[in-house]
């Protein structure tokens, strides 16, 4: 690891440390401002309309959750919207339900560039029942509190924090020269696989020590990083690679 690494690295764990109070450009006192509302229900609006979907399930609740709905908000933060619907109600396959609603959040996160106060809005489907683990959940639909976030004193360690963190910018080098050398299927197969250990990786962290976890936080590394978005990336690189693979052999 460089120094600029390091530098960055340090940058990200300092941010970690939580703040004397809420964001007070997005709350006043513990009150959502109404303005905000307002614009994070058009946006769930907007988003919504773009489904197309045959059968458009009931939208139980818009909510509103992350670093930003909590005392640990930082410059890294973003608005975590969470659009909460009943998968069974599209379709009784869920994996496809799934499917579909990852690649409406991809294709709606990576063609606008929504903000409020410099913090991008994240917009994410979630199954209605599914376990969300958080210390901040505020429902923008009904204007209220789901679960009031607490002040806490910051107890996390910062070493095996990097621990962590570096076996998974480990494995996306890995991964990356898989790809220059047109192993395509090893990466699909391999960061799919990684994706999925850094989901448990996590639920476990916030399950068994909460938001201070060194599983959540090493998860947060790689996220302000931004390598997860490069991981994003290079599978959908890998994929279409593999597509443009099978199309030639079949013109054959």
């Amino acid at each position: 690891m460089d120094s600029r690494d390091k530098k960055e690295l340090d940058t990200i764990i300092k941010s970690f440390d939580p703040q004397k109070s809420l964001n007070q450009k997005i709350w006043d006192d513990k009150k959502l401002d109404p303005r905000i509302r307002k614009v994070l229900l058009k946006v769930a609006g907007h988003f919504i309309s773009g489904w197309n979907l045959k059968n458009t399930p009931k939208i139980k609740d818009i909510r509103f959750t992350g670093s930003l709905a909590n005392f640990t908000w930082s410059d890294f933060s973003d608005i975590d919207l969470h659009i909460i619907v009943d998968f069974d109600e599209v379709d009784d396959n869920e994996e496809l339900v799934e499917r579909f609603f990852s690649l409406a959040k991809y294709y709606w996160n990576t063609k606008h560039d929504v903000k409020i106060h410099d913090y991008e809005i994240e917009v994410y489907v979630e199954n209605a029942g599914e376990d969300h683990t958080a210390t901040g959940l505020f429902s923008v639909k009904y204007d209220k509190w789901l679960k009031e976030p607490q002040q806490t004193d910051a107890d996390y360690d910062e070493k095996d924090i990097i621990v962590k963190a570096k076996y998974f910018f480990n494995v996306y080098d890995i991964m990356l020269s898989k790809f220059k050398k047109e192993e395509y299927d090893d990466v699909i197969a391999g960061i799919k696989k990684t994706k999925e250990k850094i989901r448990r990786m996590r639920s476990s962290g916030l399950s068994s020590d909460g938001e201070f976890s060194t599983e959540n936080l090493a998860f947060k590394v790689l996220r302000r990083s931004d390598l997860l978005g490069k991981m994003n990336d290079l599978l959908l690189k890998a994929t279409d690679k593999k597509l443009s693979e099978s199309k030639k052999t079949q013109n054959r």
